[in-house]
């Protein structure tokens, strides 16, 4: 019994081995995998002070600019200057009766129409598709803003 339990044991520890060798080699290809990911060349031209911060941190300048990239698509008032009129409407904490009188702009408003017809004839841009979708928070944020104020009114009267 004894020696068939040492053999069992054994059998495992062999299996565990085989496992763990195969996980080191999966690690090894998939790092050596992501190391060897061909990679495009940028030039740029920016100023010395910038240069000088940059130098010690030139390894990681791929995820340096990945992030920032993020930050700047997640920023939804980048060049879209109607969130910011409304974010600016609502910290002066207008009344119910304000925020349901509240209209897009004129300059908005055919921002909106031109994307609008762009994209039933021809699609958008990415970057219009962005605009879009901001666009889009936006209307989203008023609706919220317009319910909430309704439901002020109604409880007021």
């Amino acid at each position: 019994m004894r020696s068939h339990f040492y053999l069992i044991s054994l059998t495992i520890a062999r299996y565990i081995s085989q496992i763990r060798a195969i996980e080191l080699l999966l690690c090894y290809h998939s790092i050596r995998a992501s190391v060897s990911k061909k990679m495009a060349t940028i030039t740029l031209q920016i100023p010395d002070e910038l240069a000088l911060r940059l130098d010690t941190l030139k390894d990681d300048l791929p995820q340096i600019l990945m992030l920032g990239l993020r930050e700047v698509e997640a920023n939804p008032s980048n060049g879209f200057s109607g969130l910011t009129q409304i974010l600016e409407f609502i910290a002066s904490l207008p009344s119910p009766q304000e925020i349901l009188a509240l209209r897009l702009s004129d300059a908005v408003q055919t921002e909106i129409d031109t994307l609008l017809e762009k994209n039933r004839t021809e699609g958008l841009t990415p970057i219009e598709q962005r605009l879009w979708q901001q666009y889009e928070f936006v209307e989203h944020l008023v609706r919220i803003a317009k319910a909430q104020a309704l439901l002020k009114l109604s409880e007021a009267a």
